[in-house]
Parts: structure tokens; sequence; C-alpha cells
């Protein structure tokens, strides 16, 4: 818990992995794999966001190809 508040005060705001729609499992992993490094010190937030912003358009791209 005092890890939670330190993080509120910082101004960070907890998220919860609660997401009605998904585009794939391949998404999901690739964020997931990016939170777990990002976790760990072995990977920057910039790579989270670009799992999740820029995979989620590709995603997005695919789907609808030929729409």
């Amino acid at each position: 818990m005092l890890a939670d508040a330190a993080y509120q005060k910082a101004g960070k705001t907890p998220v919860s992995w609660n997401f009605t729609t998904m585009p794939s499992d391949e998404w999901k992993n690739g964020v997931g794999q990016a939170l777990l490094q990002y976790a760990q010190g072995t990977g920057s937030w910039d790579k989270v966001r670009t799992a999740f912003v820029d995979n989620w358009a590709t995603e997005y791209k695919l789907a609808h190809a030929g729409s």
C-alpha cells in the first residue's frame, strides 16, 4: 500500500487490466511483454506506449483492410 501511495503522490494513476475489447492475443501478449520488461527495469515506457498504441493501430488496419 505504501508503494501505491508513493505512485499516486508522484502523479501516477493505476489502470486495471480490464479491457472489454482487444484486437488480438498477439497484441495483448506484446503489451504484456513490454509491461513486464518495464516493471523489471529492462524496458522503457516508450516501448510500452509503442506496444499499446502503434500495435493497436496496426491491428486495426489489418482488421479493416479491404473494407
